[in-house]
Formats: structure tokens, C-alpha cells, sequence
């Protein structure tokens, strides 16, 4: 997992100086975004890798095709930023063999069935139990929007908002 720079998921994707700065903090020299409605929209993806900083190649992959490349040659050993903008994302990605043992909640709109939990975090029923069984399978999940933020692991979320989930 050493080319996997980063795992952050963050329904707002590439935006403003956060992804500039975890690009820095972490050495990647590509975003890649993956979410299956984004690969199916032209227009969208050119937006996107236009707000990418300069340099930085950003690719937009559907799940099925970035597990295939992450099987066939672990995206040829660049070094990437991996985005994604739903939980649901990463556990189908984690089921179908994209091995990583870390992953960062950076952004998800809080509303309606939704517990803000950390500022610019919201989280579902759905997503904390989703979660923690990506937890139970030993991968590091945490919060963090900005670099020099402190890390919350998430068994002090589930502990403090979602304590009836097992």
C-alpha cells in the first residue's frame, strides 16, 4: 500500500487549500477520484481536474475498473490521493480486494438521519456501522480534516454517537 499516499473521504472532493495541503503532506503526485456517477460525467471530470492543483494529474475511476488496476499493477506504483465521496465506496472497494489498512473521513455533509460529529462531519447509521466493520478487519480509521489537526480514531465517534451499534 506504500503508492497509496492517502485514503480520504470527503463528499466535497477536490476543494480549496485541503487538498493542497494533504497533496503536500503526503507526496502524492496524483488524485485519483474514485466514484462510479463522476465516471459517467464528462463535464464533471473536467471540473475536477481543473480544481486540482497545478501539476498533479487527477484520473476519475468507477469501483470495478480501480480495483482491476489496483489487482493488475497496484496503479503502477504512483504515487496517489485517493478520493472518495461515500462510505458505501469504500467498503464495496475494501470487498473487492483494494488493500489498504488506513482510511481518512475528512468531509461529509450533515441533514436529515445524519449526527454531526466532528466539524464538517456528518455520519449516518449506515456509514458508522459500515465503518466499524472496516474497523474489525484491522483497518486505522480516523478523522481529520486538516494537516496539524489531531486524528479522532473512530471508536471514540462510535463511543460518544453511536453507542447501540455492535
Amino acid at each position: 500500500m506504500k503508492n497509496i499516499r492517502l485514503i480520504r473521504v470527503d463528499d466535497r472532493l477536490i476543494h480549496g487549500q485541503v487538498v493542497t495541503s494533504w497533496i503536500t503532506q503526503t507526496g502524492s503526485k496524483k488524485i485519483m477520484i474514485i466514484d462510479d456517477e463522476l465516471y459517467e460525467n464528462e463535464f464533471l471530470k473536467d471540473v475536477f481536474a481543473a480544481a486540482a492543483p497545478r501539476g498533479i494529474p487527477v484520473e476519475v475511476m468507477n469501483v470495478d475498473h480501480a480495483v482491476q488496476e489496483w489487482k493488475l499493477n497496484e496503479f503502477n506504483g504512483e504515487q496517489v490521493l485517493i478520493l472518495l465521496k461515500k462510505i458505501d465506496v469504500l467498503k464495496r472497494l475494501y470487498e473487492q480486494g483494494l488493500c489498504f489498512d488506513s482510511v481518512q473521513i475528512g468531509g461529509l455533509a450533515s441533514g436529515p438521519g445524519r449526527k454531526l460529529v466532528v466539524k464538517a462531519i456528518g455520519l449516518s447509521e449506515q456509514d458508522a456501522v459500515e465503518l466499524k466493520s472496516l474497523g474489525k478487519q484491522g483497518v486505522k480509521i480516523y478523522f481529520q480534516s486538516m494537516p496539524g489537526e489531531k486524528e479522532i480514531l473512530l471508536d471514540t465517534i462510535l463511543g460518544k454517537y453511536f453507542k447501540n451499534i455492535k
